[in-house]
């Protein structure tokens, strides 16, 4: 599973997640644009948790998460409260990671997270399939 938050000049914020199986296919996407819960790191922890409240509801039982945001990757599996957060959306993201047969959240580079960056930079809302012009995106992340 790939997450990305975006946080816009205008007070705006967006998330993008994109589930995919052990072979790179793209089960579902997800985008969310709405106005802004607090800083990047906190929108970077929402998109982390989206993603796995939808691999919860896929009934997933094994997950990888990679996002590009590695200070918050660094924090949550130190384990160590984040202060940088708001909503305690540390303590949430780890309680649902610890209900997966098991669970990695790892760092990856920005130019490693394509897809997730371009959903999470589309200042949309969906739950479901790509959009056309983002087919070719997916393919960057997989190759």
């Amino acid at each position: 599973m790939n997450v990305d938050g975006a946080l816009f000049p205008n007070g705006c914020m967006s998330i993008g997640v994109v589930l995919r199986d052990n072979k790179g296919c793209i089960l579902i996407s997800q985008a969310i644009h709405s106005t802004a819960i607090g800083d990047i790191q906190s929108i970077e922890a929402l998109a982390i948790l989206t993603g796995l409240e939808l691999a919860k509801s896929y009934n997933l039982r094994i997950l990888c998460i990679e996002s590009d945001a590695q200070t918050l990757v660094k924090a949550i599996n130190s384990q160590e409260t984040c202060f940088f957060l708001c909503c305690n959306l540390d303590n949430d993201i780890r309680l649902l990671m610890s209900t997966f047969e098991a669970c990695n959240l790892n760092f990856i580079r920005r130019d490693e997270n394509h897809l997730a960056h371009s959903i999470a930079n589309s200042k949309s809302n969906w739950l479901g399939g790509l959009s056309s012009s983002l087919f070719d995106v997916a393919t960057l992340d997989i190759t």
